[in-house]
């Protein structure tokens, strides 16, 4: 199904990839995320956190973008887990939020 809020994408050439990157790299909302496989180590998706309001308590984790080497795996659902928990929690005991 196509995603009608996303408003970047397909990338038919890595250079229009790259320049999307470019483009991307320094927002702060949202801000994105390479997802890199440790066993590899290639970089195998793309998330974001997005609209943070610490004064709601609110977060929202997207812009999920998963290679077919990440769909379907243990390390989607890895680092889809480390997201959310990261922002309850991160390794100081302070969340995002």
């Amino acid at each position: 199904m196509l995603d009608l809020s996303i408003t970047y994408g397909p990338f038919n050439t890595f250079i229009k990839y790259q320049n999307w990157i470019r483009e991307i790299q320094n927002l702060v909302d949202p801000t994105f995320y390479a997802i890199i496989d440790k066993t590899t180590p290639k970089p195998v998706g793309v998330v974001s956190y997005l609209q943070i309001d610490q004064e709601k308590g609110s977060i929202e984790v997207g812009h999920l973008n998963f290679s077919n080497l990440l769909k379907r795996t243990k390390t989607a659902t890895e680092a889809t887990y480390l997201m959310m928990n990261y922002t309850l929690e991160d390794t100081n005991g302070n969340g995002i939020l």
